[in-house]
């Protein structure tokens, strides 16, 4: 019955790995090579990745540092902390995305620069809040948000040959896995304090 679980499991996370990366890197990315200009594309690359490089990794030190300690949470029956570092960090990333982008981006170009922004931010909360599924083992979870995550990039995409605003893709993806993550889980509902763990 425990391999059976942990096959289940692996497979499990296996898919909801890859779902995404798949829609994303072998659907929509090469029809977005063939339809954008060059340097639109290359805008693209770039923006993604300075986005990824401060929400994404913020996002996954959080993760990673509530799932690490978690246990030293429950044990001392305290509950705390998460949140304010949460907007610590969401503050440091606005900061941090605003600098690259006007560093390594046409400055001129807002509404870009504005979508790129607000992705970032709720990459940092995506981020986070899968954590919960995490710490619960809740792998069926997990595979739901990565689904929510590539339909959202699904229907980004749609609104993307109706607008021509290549940022829809991703925050669409993005904004639909978050909303599932807000809808599932609680930790959000955690108190706005320090504990005697902050610090």
């Amino acid at each position: 019955m425990l391999n059976k679980r942990f096959v289940t499991n692996g497979l499990l996370s296996i898919i909801s790995q890859s779902l995404p990366i798949f829609i994303l890197q072998f659907m929509i990315h090469p029809f977005l090579g063939n339809q954008l200009e060059a340097s639109e594309y290359g805008a693209l690359i770039v923006g993604i990745a300075l986005v990824n490089l401060s929400g994404l990794t913020l996002g996954n030190v959080l993760n990673n540092s509530r799932l690490l300690i978690q246990k030293t949470y429950t044990k001392k029956k305290i509950v705390g902390d998460y949140n304010i570092i949460l907007l610590g960090f969401i503050l440091l990333n606005i900061a941090v995305v605003t600098f690259l982008l006007l560093v390594y981006l046409n400055p001129t170009d807002s509404l870009n620069f504005q979508g790129l922004l607000f992705l970032s931010i709720i990459l940092i909360l995506n981020g986070y809040l899968s954590v919960e599924f995490r710490i619960k083992l809740d792998f069926r979870s997990i595979l739901y948000e990565s689904s929510f995550l590539s339909l959202g990039y699904g229907l980004g995409f749609y609104l993307y040959t109706l607008t021509g605003y290549w940022p829809f893709i991703y925050i669409t993806g993005v904004f639909c896995s978050c909303g599932y993550l807000v809808y599932k889980t609680s930790i959000l509902k955690e108190p706005f304090k320090t504990t005697p763990m902050f610090g």
